[in-house]
């Protein structure tokens, strides 16, 4: 598989000024919030309403569950964790993949890592109620981990002993944590790895085809 560079990196990129402003980073951290103010008033009723969990699934009117889960937060200290990390990697993904990319590896990302925990649920017999937005956010830890790795361990403010590091530590302290879905991480960041990956290769040859590479 091709490397790709800093140096033709633009030619897969939205290649936009410096003046870039990462709508949709923004836009999903000011949902987010917005949601966990409502919450402190009707927080019973949107987590009832918007958990995630197989016990859940009774219909297909309830898929949205998969959605709406990735917007609710049991308290502060977990939304902030999501958000920080949301803007400290998202931005520069969406900077440079262009917005609906991001938007679609974000999803994708947090629907892969709430179908997992389904999957797990159901093969070990214990369920339970998620919520929060860390499969979305393992996708974009995913998503930076394939970009530094096709930059020969190097992308932008990110380099391969960092993102070990982070991965690292996210997962140990999961694993070492009560109450902490670590099936939404994995799957998150497994969708967002992979989608990011089908990106690049079809950013890469589309590029070729165009006689721009």
């Amino acid at each position: 598989m091709a490397v790709l560079d800093e140096e033709n990196w633009d030619a897969y990129g939205p290649n936009e000024e410096d003046t870039y402003i990462p709508y949709v980073t923004w836009g999903l951290v000011a949902v987010n919030v917005l949601v966990f103010a409502v919450c402190t008033f009707y927080g019973e009723l949107l987590y009832n309403k918007g958990a995630f969990g197989v016990d859940y699934l009774t219909g297909w009117d309830q898929v949205y569950r998969f959605i709406s889960s990735m917007f609710l937060h049991i308290n502060v200290m977990h939304l902030s964790g999501n958000m920080i990390m949301l803007v400290a990697a998202g931005t520069l993904i969406e900077k440079n993949c262009g917005r609906t990319f991001f938007a679609l590896m974000y999803f994708l990302s947090g629907i892969g890592g709430n179908l997992l925990s389904a999957v797990w649920e159901v093969a070990n017999g214990t369920h339970y109620s998620s919520v929060g937005a860390s499969g979305a956010v393992m996708g974009i830890v995913g998503a930076m981990a394939i970009l530094v790795i096709l930059h020969r361990g190097h992308f932008k403010e990110f380099n391969l002993p960092r993102m070990l590091t982070m991965v690292f530590y996210i997962f140990y302290s999961g694993l070492t944590t009560e109450n902490v879905n670590n099936m939404a991480h994995f799957g998150g960041i497994f969708v967002g790895s992979v989608v990011t990956l089908v990106w690049a290769i079809l950013m890469k040859y589309q590029k070729r085809g165009d006689g721009t590479v």
